[in-house]
């Protein structure tokens, strides 16, 4: 069973199979971690506002909880499994709200930040879970953070240690 519901509007229907759990490897210091990597909805959809008058613009999967659907999120969240899948030892960095994110995109254009919870995983496919919150354009994201790289990251949170952050640097988009 699909983890999102495809959505349809206008006639087109919007694929979100891409945005199926999955799991994949990290190394850090010669062990072995497996990664399983979860989507919420904000990937591909934004707040929903009464200029969303097109009720096929609406994306709920839990009562109460309308969000409008995001064609541009949606085309963006496309390439995040494969931004998780070559994370390999790139930073990621804390936010100030104590989750993570890292950021791509290009120059001339605003940065794709990606935000997620990292957890000791209750699969047994995965000694790691990632929670994607939310990913989209961020024109006024943070230019200094404290960094980590992603495989210390996930070593630190499989053992339940303290996450070892490094001290505020500038962040490098990729």
């Amino acid at each position: 069973m699909p983890h999102f519901k495809n959505k349809k509007i206008r006639g087109q229907v919007f694929d979100l199979a891409h945005l199926d759990p999955f799991v994949f490897s990290v190394t850090h210091n010669e062990t072995d971690y497996s990664v399983r990597v979860t989507y919420e909805d904000h990937v591909f959809t934004s707040v929903f506002n009464p200029d969303h008058h097109t009720p096929d613009l609406i994306y709920s999967r839990r009562p109460g909880d309308w969000r409008a659907f995001d064609e541009r999120r949606w085309e963006l969240s496309r390439d995040l499994p494969q931004l998780f899948s070559t994370i390999g030892g790139h930073s990621v960095y804390r936010s100030k709200d104590r989750n993570f994110f890292f950021l791509r995109g290009m120059a001339g254009t605003p940065p794709y930040a990606v935000f997620f919870d990292p957890t000791r995983s209750k699969h047994k496919d995965a000694d790691v879970a990632v929670i994607v919150r939310s990913a989209y354009e961020k024109g006024n994201m943070t230019k200094w953070a404290s960094p980590v790289s992603f495989p210390r990251l996930v070593d630190a949170v499989a053992r339940g240690v303290q996450t070892p952050l490094g001290p505020p640097v500038q962040i490098r988009r990729r």
